[in-house]
């Protein structure tokens, strides 16, 4: 994905919000010496706020401490998450940076304790602590915004955009006309990444950007809920529709993969079709499957082309009307589980650390673990002591 494989590498390649990232580059050079130790970065998605921070922390030399609200969401894990990052000392570094990222991720109930925990960390904080959100109404950013310092951003102007495309043209040799470039930057909404995304999405297959195919996404609209996407893909069988509805959703194509996955046999009524489409699918899991073990992001396009274009077309005809769609069930697996996964990932660390081999062969030894606990053997005990697990 062109947007990761040409962020920009130094804060002089930075494009977009100049004075708000020199402000946020001097609070942090100065940090010791500012009332407030903590620093919020409000602004629009696709403006550049992690990525300043990651390249903030790469010109001080400091060591970047990051996570998200998906990550840790509980005032424990919180707490257990950046205690123990912050208590530890730097090897390579001059210093840490914490970065909590997406801070209006946080609400509701299992969120409880999250605001008033991050409020502790930054009181007792010895390093620069920044936090960035996108929705400056939403209660957990309101609740914090007291005590810090707030920096916003605003989307990114056309010129700077335009900028950053063309640089990314000149870096992978593609041929384009300036006229394209501004349309691919008007119709991203002031986003980098939403920008940089389409553009990869419209080169040709002999390397050229042409206004014609940039005018394909200039009236992008706003189907890009997951609940129009299936829709479109279920009730076409259009290829060209099919694909224009994949064109920059909210969503990863992980995500989107699974609502495909979950509510085609739903939709699809004649067995064929569900195999068709079963098929697509797979084969685009393929394609995923690649793309995680080669990091050769170009298979995403045929990834998002399989799972749309190749799902829609595998029926004989249309069955018409809308549905609404099933959450998918492994996405609920997955989330219910998260805790766990995460604590077993800690446990399998730590005890490989004290058996000297790798966190998965230490896995294996969960059950006999287990089996010592149920019979409260002395073992058991000796083990967690050693290794600092929580079993």
């Amino acid at each position: 994905m062109w947007a990761v494989e040409y962020k920009p590498e130094t804060l002089e390649e930075f494009y977009g919000n100049d004075k708000a990232a020199s402000e946020v580059l001097e609070w942090v050079r100065n940090w010791k010496r500012e009332k407030k130790k903590a620093l919020m970065i409000i602004g629009p998605c696709g403006t550049g706020k992690t990525v300043l921070c990651e390249l903030i922390a790469k010109k001080l030399s400091l060591n970047l401490v990051e996570t998200n609200s998906s990550d840790v969401r509980s005032k424990k894990t919180l707490l257990g998450f950046f205690g123990k990052s912050l208590a530890q000392q730097s090897l390579f570094f001059s210093g840490k940076l914490v970065l909590f990222d997406e801070l209006d991720g946080l609400s509701g109930m299992k969120d409880r304790g999250a605001a008033s925990a991050l409020k502790e960390i930054i009181s007792n904080t010895k390093h620069p602590v920044i936090l960035t959100a996108t929705d400056k109404t939403v209660r957990s950013v309101k609740d914090l915004k007291t005590t810090c310092k707030v920096v916003n951003f605003d989307s990114i102007s056309m010129v700077d955009l335009v900028k950053v495309l063309k640089r990314i043209c000149s870096l992978t040799g593609i041929e384009s006309d300036d006229s394209a470039l501004k349309r691919v930057a008007r119709s991203s909404g002031g986003d980098m990444r939403a920008a940089i995304n389409n553009l990869q999405g419209i080169v040709s297959s002999d390397g050229f950007v042409s206004e014609q195919s940039a005018k394909e996404i200039d009236s992008r609209d706003s189907c890009s809920q997951i609940s129009d996407i299936l829709n479109v893909i279920f009730n076409t069988t259009d290829a060209g529709i099919a694909d224009q509805v994949m064109h920059n959703p909210d969503a990863s194509p992980d995500e989107i993969m699974e609502w495909i996955r979950e509510n085609a046999p739903r939709v699809y009524k004649d067995k064929d079709d569900v195999a068709r489409a079963m098929n697509m699918i797979s084969r685009s899991d393929v394609f995923r499957g690649r793309i995680s073990t080669q990091q050769y992001w170009r298979y995403l396009v045929y990834q998002g082309k399989l799972m749309s274009v190749g799902v829609a077309t595998a029926k004989d005809s249309k069955y018409g009307g809308r549905m609404d769609p099933v959450f998918p069930q492994k996405i609920g697996i997955l989330a219910r589980t998260m805790f766990k996964r995460q604590k077993d990932k800690r446990n399998a660390k730590a005890l490989g650390g004290m058996l000297h081999c790798s966190s998965r062969v230490a896995r294996n030894y969960f059950p006999l673990i287990e089996l010592m606990r149920n019979n409260r053997s002395a073992e058991y005990k000796k083990i967690c002591d050693l290794s600092g697990a929580e079993f």
